[in-house]
Parts: C-alpha cells; structure tokens; sequence
C-alpha cells in the first residue's frame, strides 16, 4: 500500500497491490483505476539469482544503524566495470531492506530509497491498510493488461512487426519476458523486459507511423524496417548512459 505525500497533483492518492491486482484511488477527480499488478512482469527469483551470481559478486559491508534499527550492508560489486556498485542495508532481525544505494561515479550515491521510520508486525501494518470507503462510489476505470508473447511473431498482427528478442546482449542482460500493449489510440507497441539480476530495465518497440512513442521511451534508434526502440529504467534507479545506448543498439542492430 502507497499514499503520495507530493508532488501536489498526485496528493493523497492511494495504491492498493496484492501482487495480482493493482487499485489506484484518486480522490480529486473520484477515480478508481484497477489494472494487473506490475508484478506479474517481474522474473522469478531463481531466473535472478542466476544472473547475480553471473554478474556481480556479493559481500557483506559494514553494519550500521537506520530508523533506529540495526542493519548490516549487502555490498554487490558488478563483473562489468561500466555498471555501478549497488548497497542495500537490511535489517538483522527481520531481513527488511531499509536503505537501497548506487554509486554515481565520484558523486554522492543516487538513494533509490530510504527508511525514516518503520514498525514491524502484522498490527501496524493491518491497521489502516485498503481504499477508503469513498472509493466505493469512485467511478471505476479498468485497464486490459499486456499480453505476454509466447514467440516474436505474436506481435506482428497488432503491432505490425515480429518483436525483436536478441539471443545475446551486453553487461550480462537477459530477457526476462516480452508483451504486447494496446494503445487507447489504436496502435500497438511492445515492452521487451531485461535484467541482469539486479537491474531491470524495459526496451519499448514500436513502428514508425503507426504507433505513437511511448512516453517513457529514451535514446530512441531505428531500424531499416521502420521499428523504433528505446529504453525505460525503473523511476529512482540509476544506468550509466552509455550501457543504455549499448543495449538499445543490440536491439536494433538484431533486425539487420
């Protein structure tokens, strides 16, 4: 469960996510926004661990203290020079993330996020958790999900293109799963999910002319089929410019 606390066109918006299913109430214009749950995009934890144990090489750091809890430093140093160094600090009792950190090349550590406060137990966090009742008389607003493609070629029909799915990428990337999403517009693009364990990152395709860009879309190429790429990561994460680059021109260069 999510509340926004800024910015102030989102205030007091609350998410509800049981993994399945995911409940957006939006209390300034009285919407309730039901989708899939992001979830169901994510690889499994044995398809990750994998690649972890491929890419990265995981210590144990320095203990410290967060939120008045006592934590120890999960230290993951990339194979890959060009990928940052990532910290995650856990709580000793419970195992809990409270402090996820990547180094910035001579900067302070972008903070993916941090824990000012925390209360552990099934009490505190049953007490206020679910909509408020005035979402039941929200106007209800429900989202089809992406289809998952089984083969590259189930994309052709809506989107106008086999979705392009490189056996091999650079800095250890694999391809975690490819779906299909239908625009209110008409169009149709696909999301081709990667990760190498740790990182997860999203290369949008779509055809030129077609489709509309998606929003999220960076460091867009083409191909000579007309097939636009580009690149999402996770909002808070961080990847180096250039390794993005380098994985968008693997997808374009995998159409020649």
């Amino acid at each position: 469960m999510v509340t926004i606390l800024e910015p102030s066109y989102a205030q007091g918006q609350i998410t509800v996510d049981d993994t399945k299913e995911t409940k957006t109430y939006q209390p300034d214009n009285n919407r309730l926004v039901v989708q899939p749950s992001p979830y169901q995009l994510q690889p499994s934890f044995d398809f990750r661990w994998k690649l972890i144990e491929q890419n990265y090489v995981v210590s144990l750091g320095r203990a410290a203290t967060i939120a008045g809890q006592d934590v120890r430093e999960i230290l993951i140093k990339p194979v890959s020079k060009e990928i940052p160094v990532r910290h995650m600090f856990v709580d000793s009792e419970h195992f809990v993330v409270l402090k996820y950190t990547v180094d910035s090349e001579g900067k302070p550590p972008v903070v993916v996020f941090d824990t000012k406060y925390v209360e552990f137990g099934s009490g505190p966090a049953t007490a206020n958790f679910g909509l408020p009742a005035s979402s039941s008389s929200a106007h209800k607003v429900v989202f089809d999900g992406p289809v998952k493609l089984a083969s590259a070629s189930d994309s052709k029909s809506a989107a106008g293109f086999s979705a392009r799915l490189p056996d091999k990428l650079p800095f250890g990337f694999k391809v975690s799963g490819a779906y299909l999403f239908k625009q209110w517009s008409g169009g149709a693009y696909v999301q081709v999910k990667l990760t190498d364990g740790m990182v997860t990152l999203t290369v949008f395709q779509w055809r030129q002319g077609r489709t509309q860009k998606p929003v999220d879309a960076r460091l867009v190429q083409d191909d000579s089929f007309n097939v636009n790429y580009g690149i999402a990561v996770i909002p808070g994460d961080r990847m180096p410019e250039e390794v993005l680059r380098r994985l968008v021109e693997a997808f374009a260069e995998s159409s020649q």
